[in-house]
């Protein structure tokens, strides 16, 4: 093989990897063009003490991106021949999570070499589908987080405005107003039917015990005005004492029982929630949430999002 063979293929992959000449400093390519020419020779060991040297460690020593992955290419194949197959699967790995489209000549390498690389590539490719998948759920969970807590934030929101929008008003009751009767204790206790049940069977009561009591005195007094009826006066007399009596009984038995109800069954609050405005400030609508960017870094890959 020529000389110029090496240089012809160096200068070929910098074109390949979208790099000019210029970038690649001479002195890289002279490193790239000895321990290729060691490769092609066959002395895989030399060629690995070579390639080692330009991106055996962690950080390659040499600069440009092409001849990086052309270095990490040769020198996994002269791991392979110096039955170092570890290290040989490192230096495809590093060479496809920098470049997973890379394509491998296999007329250009023997066998062994394709099968590892192809191997390798589809290894790598599986991680870099999981990364990107992983990637993806990250993002859809972080989206649905904030979707999440726009929803909360919403809800909560609305709930301290219908708080805001009600006011509660307390009445303290009052024990004495509780012994008033007519059911002004049960009105207090918020018992309205009861209340009107007391306040009108006891007003009817007491005024039939003054109507009665009125006409059980007139047919008194008429007694000595008419004495040819006396007996018929008598008995109206009679009748009205009767229910004179029996609707005081029963005006004073309601009194006492509407007390009673109206302090065994005593609310010392009411509470009453009523309906109020707030200022028109308060009351305009959010804003729709702004623009927002995002900036992901995957196995390989760089992405930038922006949404509206």
């Amino acid at each position: 093989m020529t000389r110029s063979l090496p240089i012809a293929l160096a200068l070929a992959a910098l074109f390949v990897g979208g790099v000019g000449v210029s970038e690649a400093r001479a002195d890289e390519i002279e490193d790239f063009e000895q321990a290729l020419q060691a490769y092609r020779a066959g002395d895989f060991p030399e060629s690995v003490t070579l390639f080692e040297s330009m991106v055996g460690g962690a950080v390659p020593r040499i600069r440009n991106p092409a001849l990086v992955l052309e270095s990490r290419k040769y020198l996994a194949a002269s791991y392979l021949f110096v039955g170092r197959e570890v290290d040989a699967k490192e230096q495809f790995t590093a060479l496809l999570r920098a470049d997973i489209s890379y394509v491998l000549d296999p007329s250009a390498f023997p066998r062994a070499v394709v099968n590892l690389f192809r191997e390798v590539k589809e290894e790598v490719a599986t991680e870099l589908a999981d990364a990107e998948r992983q990637r993806r759920e990250a993002a859809e969970r972080l989206e649905r987080e904030s979707i999440e807590r726009d929803i909360a934030r919403q809800e909560r929101i609305a709930r301290l405005e219908e708080l805001a929008r009600q006011e509660v008003v307390e009445d303290r009751n009052s024990r004495l107003v509780a012994t008033v009767p007519f059911g002004v204790g049960q009105f207090q206790n918020n018992h309205l039917t009861l209340g009107r049940f007391f306040a009108v069977s006891e007003a009817t009561l007491i005024a039939g015990t003054f109507a009665t009591w009125g006409v059980h005195q007139w047919a008194k007094n008429q007694i000595d005005q008419f004495p040819g009826s006396q007996a018929r006066l008598e008995r109206i007399g009679t009748a009205m004492r009767g229910l004179n009596y029996t609707f005081f009984g029963l005006a004073a038995a309601l009194v006492v029982i509407g007390i009673i109800d109206s302090h065994v069954r005593f609310v010392p609050v009411h509470r009453e929630t009523r309906e109020r405005e707030l200022p028109e400030d308060l009351t305009d609508p959010l804003p729709e949430r702004g623009p927002s960017a995002t900036l992901g870094l995957g196995a390989g890959s760089l992405e930038f999002r922006l949404d509206f």
